[in-house]
């Protein structure tokens, strides 16, 4: 078993808005005035939901290598220190009839987890603390803790994880990509045989943010007010994941 650890990309976050578009016939406009900003879209239909578990990169991954997976999050969002780690503690610990061959993790912005901080406006669509010395060990941090977990996971030094330890050395513990791309070059610079870089049009890339060509809803359904990644944007990362995993073989 496979398991995935992210936030709302992992998910498959809007992808019902492709499914009400483009197989339901749906306006941009419809959706629109149908659809106000909060709505959640997990209470669309059956069929919406489907559509996005069927087209999110977990599942198109588990197709491709024929294994079974799970994605270890409560509910669509998270971040990096208080969902991802004690989701995959959760899941690990239900899932007691298959052991973890290697869990994939999508980290996210590192600064949801930072909470009231002093803050100043740079140029993006964030905020940024002031000193790049507290950013990278902000980073570290919640880099090292999700790690640590895998760590275990692989080891076997947590009895209540000894039914899910790894059986084979075939995959390393844990692969990580990055939603930004300050996270990912700290990632791929202390763990570089675990990273994982998106490629894309014969390029190789440290972020899937800093892709920015049409892979994202509202690139592919303009009107659409949703940045997360549409059908093509998910097949683009499983494409990555299933190119790092086979390159363990």
């Amino acid at each position: 078993m496979i398991v995935f650890a992210g936030c709302s990309y992992t998910w498959g976050s809007g992808l019902q808005y492709e499914y009400l578009h483009n197989e339901k016939g749906w306006s941009i406009d419809k959706i629109n005035k149908v659809l106000p900003d909060n709505y959640h879209l997990e209470n669309l239909s059956y069929e919406a939901d489907e559509y996005r578990k069927q087209n999110n990169y977990p599942n198109l991954v588990s197709k491709e290598l024929n294994k079974s997976f799970v994605i270890a999050t409560y509910t669509n969002g998270g971040s990096n220190l208080s969902t991802i780690r004690p989701s995959l503690e959760h899941t690990c610990r239900i899932a007691r009839t298959q052991s973890v061959e290697t869990v994939v993790i999508q980290f996210t912005d590192w600064i949801r987890d930072c909470g009231d901080i002093n803050i100043q406006q740079y140029p993006g669509d964030k905020t940024e603390i002031t000193t790049q010395e507290y950013i990278d060990s902000e980073i570290i941090k919640q880099i090292e803790h999700n790690v640590d977990f895998c760590n275990h996971l692989r080891n076997g030094r947590d009895p209540n994880l000894k039914n899910h330890r790894i059986p084979t050395q075939k995959y390393p513990a844990w692969i990580g990509l990055s939603w930004r791309n300050d996270l990912a070059k700290i990632l791929k610079s202390r763990y570089p045989e675990n990273f994982m870089p998106i490629y894309y049009n014969g390029e190789e890339y440290d972020s899937f943010d800093m892709i920015d060509d049409g892979l994202r809803l509202c690139d592919s359904m303009p009107g659409v007010k949703d940045e997360h990644l549409n059908s093509e944007g998910n097949k683009i990362i499983a494409n990555s994941v299933i190119r790092k995993l086979k390159s363990y073989e």
